[in-house]
Protein backbone atom coordinates (compact mmCIF):
# COMPACT_ATOMS: atom_id res chain seq x y z
CA UNK A 1 0.00 0.00 0.00
CA UNK A 2 1.29 3.62 -1.16
CA UNK A 3 -0.63 6.73 0.10
CA UNK A 4 0.30 9.80 -1.78
CA UNK A 5 -0.67 13.04 -0.18
CA UNK A 6 -1.27 15.98 -2.62
CA UNK A 7 -3.69 19.38 -2.84
CA UNK A 8 -6.64 20.29 -5.01
CA UNK A 9 -7.81 24.04 -5.09
CA UNK A 10 -11.63 25.02 -5.72
CA UNK A 11 -11.46 28.85 -7.53
CA UNK A 12 -15.05 29.44 -6.77
CA UNK A 13 -14.55 29.05 -2.86
CA UNK A 14 -11.02 29.77 -2.56
CA UNK A 15 -10.20 26.55 -0.60
CA UNK A 16 -7.50 24.03 -0.96
CA UNK A 17 -8.41 20.57 -0.13
CA UNK A 18 -5.54 18.17 0.95
CA UNK A 19 -6.42 14.83 -0.55
CA UNK A 20 -4.52 11.21 0.29
CA UNK A 21 -4.78 8.42 -2.10
CA UNK A 22 -4.36 4.92 -1.01
CA UNK A 23 -2.97 3.36 -4.24
CA UNK A 24 -1.76 -0.76 -4.07
CA UNK A 25 1.51 -1.37 -4.53
CA UNK A 26 0.94 -4.62 -6.82
CA UNK A 27 -1.03 -2.55 -9.73
CA UNK A 28 -1.25 0.88 -8.42
CA UNK A 29 -4.39 0.94 -8.69
CA UNK A 30 -6.70 3.51 -6.55
CA UNK A 31 -8.02 1.72 -3.48
CA UNK A 32 -9.61 4.72 -1.60
CA UNK A 33 -9.17 8.95 -1.66
CA UNK A 34 -9.79 10.64 1.57
CA UNK A 35 -9.91 14.45 2.65
CA UNK A 36 -7.38 14.91 5.28
CA UNK A 37 -7.52 18.89 5.56
CA UNK A 38 -8.13 22.21 3.99
CA UNK A 39 -8.04 25.73 4.58
CA UNK A 40 -8.54 28.89 2.52
CA UNK A 41 -6.26 30.26 -0.09
CA UNK A 42 -4.02 28.87 -3.36
CA UNK A 43 -1.83 25.84 -2.50
CA UNK A 44 1.05 26.43 -1.06
CA UNK A 45 3.82 23.56 0.68
CA UNK A 46 3.57 25.77 4.35
CA UNK A 47 0.09 26.05 4.75
CA UNK A 48 -0.69 22.03 3.70
CA UNK A 49 1.97 21.18 6.40
CA UNK A 50 -0.02 22.99 8.89
CA UNK A 51 -3.57 21.88 7.57
CA UNK A 52 -3.08 17.94 7.43
CA UNK A 53 -5.26 16.37 9.83
CA UNK A 54 -7.63 19.41 10.80
CA UNK A 55 -11.08 19.13 9.40
CA UNK A 56 -12.68 21.37 11.53
CA UNK A 57 -13.20 25.02 10.65
CA UNK A 58 -15.42 27.02 13.14
CA UNK A 59 -17.22 30.22 11.42
CA UNK A 60 -18.06 33.62 13.22
CA UNK A 61 -20.28 36.13 12.42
Amino acid sequence: MEKIIYTTYAPDTDMTFILQDIRKKVDGDIQSTECIGFYFGIPNDEDTKEFIGKLKAKYEW
